[in-house]
């Protein structure tokens, strides 16, 4: 865990100073998005979106606009946009209401943590790995929980396929009583309950 937070956080500052070049690994079965120094990408960028440009697709790794609705595009320059960096909403977390993630997106990583006033998620029709359910956003097969909206209110159930709840998982979520863990959880990840 150490060592994915000094990864993503040291590349994400080499990467929107043009420092590194990134790449993406996987660390399990549902690749993380992380980076590493390697020469086959191209950055660019827009008004509202840093990137780095690969072969086959695009990971979006920084979001410069100031709009509450924000849409990750789903193509830039032509190849589909696949991942959202951990980092790419760290700069402007407090200003961004709701989100849409279209159906090319494969890896989101922990990008959704620090958004401290999202409360709505829409996920594109056709999107094999998200769902967003119950005011909460999960892999697709609802073994993590990955972000619950932050103007949730009340009692919350964690469904029993959950086995992991992700770091920062109920961060902002002031208005929640209380959470029911099932026994299927087996990992809670830093920050998950703040």
């Amino acid at each position: 865990m150490k060592k994915r937070l000094i990864s993503t956080v040291s590349a994400a500052i080499l990467a929107v100073t043009g420092v590194c070049n990134c790449a993406v690994i996987p660390f399990n079965a549902k690749a993380i998005t992380s980076f590493d120094f390697q020469e086959d990408y191209t950055r660019g960028e827009d008004d509202n979106w840093m990137w780095c440009r690969f072969e086959d697709h695009v990971a979006v790794i920084y979001y410069k606009g100031n709009r509450s609705t924000v849409a990750i595009p789903e193509t830039i320059e032509g190849l589909p946009v696949t991942i959202v960096t951990d980092e790419v909403f760290r700069w402007n977390h407090d200003i961004i209401k709701k989100l849409s993630i279209p159906a090319t997106v494969t890896d989101i990583g922990s990008s959704l943590s620090a958004v401290i006033g999202l409360s709505e998620v829409d996920i594109a029709e056709g999107n094999k790995n998200y769902i967003v359910e119950n005011n909460a956003v999960y892999t697709a097969d609802k073994s993590q929980l990955l972000k619950c909206l932050t103007y949730t209110e009340g009692e919350f159930n964690i469904p029993d396929t959950v086995k992991v709840v992700k770091d920062s998982a109920f961060m902002y979520c002031y208005d929640i009583t209380s959470i029911n863990i099932p026994s299927s959880v087996t990992e809670i990840g830093i920050n998950a309950m703040l």
